[in-house]
């Protein structure tokens, strides 16, 4: 019986930490591409294009990626790489 409690209160310890948000970065978007491939947020430069996941809207898509609106609210997460501009890989709306 003791294994059972202690199992359950594992688990639910467990399913608690995972509610954490899915992504790592938040920030307003500042400026973006013509062509929708390189974005800045929060004056930090960021490059996206069409593999760049959306989550949770809608949002145009541009020659190279999604577009966005100045002053939007983001989640996001990024994959980084020595010597390039961060790659944004997913992009949730905040707003």
């Amino acid at each position: 019986m003791k294994y059972f409690i202690v199992l359950l209160i594992t688990l639910t310890l467990n399913m608690g930490v995972q509610a954490t948000e899915p992504y790592q970065h938040t920030g307003k978007v500042i400026s973006q591409s013509a062509d929708a491939n390189h974005l800045v947020i929060d004056n930090i430069d960021y490059r996206i294009d069409n593999d760049t996941q959306v989550k949770n809207s809608i949002v145009r898509r541009g020659e190279l990626g999604p577009m966005l609106n100045i002053g939007q609210m983001l989640g996001f997460n990024v994959e980084r790489q020595i010597g390039t501009v961060p790659y944004i890989t997913e992009i949730w709306v905040l707003d």
